[in-house]
């Protein structure tokens, strides 16, 4: 039960209002960070996907490129939400690389994609370079889904991923 101040009230009566209001809000909230969803994703079944593109610049030589995030691509199980898979969750790697690569042909500023090795990371995994100056673009803003989905989509009509997952993917 909320403490009602007085028509003057002190700093300390001030301050133990907002103590007391922010344990109320506290006792609301759930316990534990919010667990990811696991879609089933039946392989050999190909799902149409559009390739997400941030226009950002190097951090190396500064020019303009488009950096391959991931994809989108819309599951049964939430239909009214696009579910993101970022470049480290891709396992139909080739797949990818090779639209990407098709991509290419037709804006040069989109990052080429494979394996490569992070010195940072101590380890090799599926990300996107510079087309300029071949920098690794890293994956610390392609993992998540912080964009709007519509922003940097490409369209492909037409085109289909065939994923072939080794197991489930969480929703991110």
């Amino acid at each position: 039960m909320r403490k009602e101040l007085p028509p003057n009230p002190t700093q300390e009566e001030i301050l133990e209002s907002r103590q007391a209001r922010v344990e109320e809000i506290r006792a609301t909230l759930p316990v534990g960070p919010p667990q990811p969803r696991i879609l089933t994703i039946e392989a050999g079944i190909p799902y149409p996907v559009r390739v997400q593109l941030t226009p950002t610049r190097c951090w190396k030589c500064a020019r303009r490129i488009k950096a391959a995030r991931g994809y989108v691509f819309t599951h049964e199980e939430v239909p009214d939400e696009p579910v993101f898979i970022a470049l480290e969750h891709v396992t139909d790697t080739r797949q990818l690389a090779a639209l990407i690569s098709d991509l290419r042909k037709q804006d040069p500023t989109i990052t080429p994609v494979g394996f490569n090795y992070s010195k940072t990371m101590g380890k090799q995994y599926f990300s996107a370079r510079c087309p300029h100056c071949s920098f690794l673009c890293g994956s610390f803003l392609h993992d998540q889904c912080h964009f709007l989905p519509r922003t940097g989509l490409v369209r492909l009509p037409g085109v289909r991923v065939l994923l072939q997952p080794k197991h489930a993917l969480p929703r991110i």
